[in-house]
């Protein structure tokens, strides 16, 4: 990592080129995730709160105005805080009331590891009462309906913003997420057809969608270029550009707005297609007269001609009185008989459909932090290239090879090797706590898989002097491979289960 930080820095004459704006950079490639990140859950938002609006237009007659806005964004706003301050992390009343005894017998009752965290999570929880009651004041004029649906407005908020604190760019607007956005839009832009006193708000519905649509594109973009290019081990990154993410996201908005006029200025374009329609008739024309002109007969060509045909309106009949009666008859038994099989299956599958909604519910107010981090990063400092397994005789020699021992361990003499041997002990052993190292994990990752074990701490230390040994070339001294037999002998009887 040294190596590759200095060539990063001097070039051939010794000149600094890259040092100074690694910090900087690193800096904007986070503003960048936390800017995503935002403008996702704001996409999210506006077509949730256009589906509230037209909802709301249809039961009380009024959109809401500024006032709803207000108190919608407010509630997200404060889930956002919420989240980022509290869910993730202990504060400090937390780890106070966790020592409480009560607080001790309900996290042994319930298994809970981390009970200062699930302390600051439940409080985030609760801090959606506020937005949830703010409604019952500021509507109470209202009756009681209307304050009812501005409350499950505002909590719905709360709890969507709350969920995407802890979510990346494309966690929060993925392809459900996205999907789900389409429809109830296109659903909030055909409702005004059919229901009078909805054709208003059609623009900001446009709205909604469009920048739904252009969000989706970039997010989308930067989670392709994240999993075709920079989480790829094969890849060479050092030939990539630095400016990638900015040329495609300047593109995307480019297209995205060509389109965008395209598509509203549909006078002007339909203008256009005409006018470039005329020049390919005018240029027809003039080859047929000069074809006429130019020929040894001197025949004319005609074009054929489209022969007007009268139409004649046709009269329809008037439907028949029997015909409608034989069809309510159809309509209403198969109606009947549908209701007559499906009530006593309902009934019976009663605790079922139970446990589905409770599950529902669960699944509603949980909150799972996705699995590895998801900041993006233009910078990386090491490409490793993992070559395909072969088949065959290579296959057939690895599993002769003889199995790593303890006691082979202690026949080694070389300091390198010996380091190297403990670290492929450790690896084989570790299946025994349930975590499975792939072929190609790299030590990071493998640290990652183990990071929610915490009798394993020595694992960290000793992968790195592993690291330094292995991809730096360094050679241990007699101190530093005391310290690794330390924190190998410690990993390893933890992971055995065997006493410190």
């Amino acid at each position: 990592m040294d190596k590759i930080d200095m060539i990063n820095q001097t070039d051939n004459a010794g000149n600094v080129k890259y040092g100074g704006n690694r910090d900087k950079g690193k800096a904007l490639t986070g503003f960048r995730t936390v800017l995503l990140r935002l403008l996702s859950s704001l996409a999210v938002h506006m077509y949730l709160y256009a589906c509230f609006t037209l909802i709301r237009r249809v039961l009380f007659y009024d959109d809401g105005g500024a006032i709803s806005v207000v108190i919608y964004a407010c509630s997200a706003v404060s889930a956002w805080l919420a989240g980022t301050l509290l869910i993730g992390r202990s504060c400090y009343y937390s780890m106070k009331l966790s020592q409480v005894r009560l607080s001790r017998f309900i996290a042994f009752s319930l298994g809970i590891r981390d009970m200062d965290r699930a302390i600051s999570a439940l409080t985030a929880w609760l801090l959606m009462i506020v937005p949830a009651a703010a409604p019952f004041v500021i509507f109470r004029e209202y009756g009681v309906l209307k304050p009812l649906f501005e409350s499950a407005a505002a909590a719905c908020a709360y709890i969507v913003a709350l969920k995407h604190t802890q979510k990346s760019p494309a966690g929060i607007i993925n392809g459900g997420g996205f999907y789900a956005g389409l429809v109830l839009l296109a659903t909030c832009l055909e409702l005004p057809y059919f229901v009078d006193g909805l054709s208003y708000l059609r623009p900001w519905f446009f709205g909604a969608l469009y920048f739904l649509i252009l969000i989706y594109l970039l997010v989308r973009n930067q989670k392709d270029i994240d999993e075709n290019i920079y989480d790829k081990k094969f890849v060479e990154k050092s030939i990539l550009p630095k400016n990638l993410r900015r040329f495609n996201t300047v593109s995307i908005i480019f297209v995205y707005l060509v389109i965008l006029l395209l598509s509203n200025f549909r006078a002007v374009v339909s203008r256009l297609i005409g006018l470039a329609w005329e020049f390919v008739r005018i240029a027809g024309n003039a080859i047929l007269w000069l074809l006429e002109r130019i020929g040894p007969d001197g025949a004319q060509i005609e074009s054929p001609g489209m022969e007007e045909e009268s139409m004649t309106p046709v009269m329809s009949a008037p439907p028949s009185p029997y015909l409608n009666l034989i069809f309510n008859i159809l309509k209403y038994f198969i109606a009947f008989y549908l209701l007559y099989r499906l009530v006593p299956v309902i009934v019976r599958n009663i605790p079922v459909i139970a446990s589905k909604l409770a599950a529902l519910f669960r699944k509603l107010f949980r909150i799972k932090k996705e699995n590895g981090a998801y900041m993006e990063s233009d910078y990386v400092d090491v490409a490793e290239i993992v070559l395909p397994e072969r088949r065959g005789k290579t296959v057939r020699v690895a599993r002769r090879r003889k199995r790593r021992t303890a006691r082979h361990l202690r026949k080694i003499t070389d300091p390198t090797e010996k380091i190297r041997y403990m670290y492929g002990l450790i690896l084989d052993i570790l299946p025994a706590r349930g975590i499975k190292p792939e072929a190609s994990d790299t030590t990071a990752e493998i640290l990652s898989k183990t990071a929610r074990e915490k009798d394993l701490g020595g694992l960290h230390p000793f992968t790195a002097i592993y690291d330094k040994v292995r991809y730096g070339d360094a050679v241990p001294d007699n101190e530093t491979l005391g310290k690794a037999e330390e924190y190998y002998t410690g990993t390893y009887d933890a992971i055995r289960g065997r006493p410190q």
